[in-house]
């Protein structure tokens, strides 16, 4: 499990949960992918997200997503890919 003391981690964390991605899942994403970083945890967890969407998994709903969770950078940061592609 998770260290739910770590604001980061669950600041970060809100953003796969607000994708409907099942805690079960994403206990075991942290579980596998934890020695490799945040940025890991969250690319496995879009992975998933965007597995069990399929093409409704859009970049439109990551950042509505995003800016419901306030994640500014994150959101920055998608507008920025869209803007070089």
């Amino acid at each position: 499990m998770y260290a739910g003391s770590d604001a980061m981690f669950v600041f970060i964390l809100s953003l796969v949960r607000n994708l409907d991605v099942e805690d079960e899942l994403i206990d075991q994403i942290y579980h596998d992918f934890h020695a490799d970083g945040l940025r890991q945890i969250i690319y496995e967890g879009i992975k998933i997200w965007m597995q069990q969407q399929g093409p409704r998994a859009t970049i439109g709903a990551l950042a509505r997503v995003c800016k419901k969770t306030e994640h500014q950078e994150a959101l920055e940061d998608l507008q920025n890919f869209v803007t070089y592609w």
